[in-house]
């Protein structure tokens, strides 16, 4: 464990603003996404469309990480 390299302040700055950028992005989605399904025929369906899109959003989040190199 004493070999490995210390990760920079920069790469976990910017590693937690990802994750703040996509609970925000995720948040805004609830609170003004969903009221737009109201009187629709996906009313009932709310909860399973925003599952879906929610995962969706955190797989493209997560490929994006995965994309970017990381500094050792």
């Amino acid at each position: 464990m004493s070999d490995e390299k210390k990760l920079s302040v920069v790469h976990h700055l910017a590693g937690l603003s990802l994750v703040a950028g996509i609970v925000v992005c995720l948040a805004a989605l609830w609170v003004y996404g969903l009221p737009f399904l109201r009187g629709s025929v996906f009313n009932d369906l709310f909860l399973i469309i925003y599952a879906v899109v929610a995962f969706g959003f955190l797989t493209m989040a997560d490929r994006l990480a995965n994309a970017l190199p990381l500094r050792r």
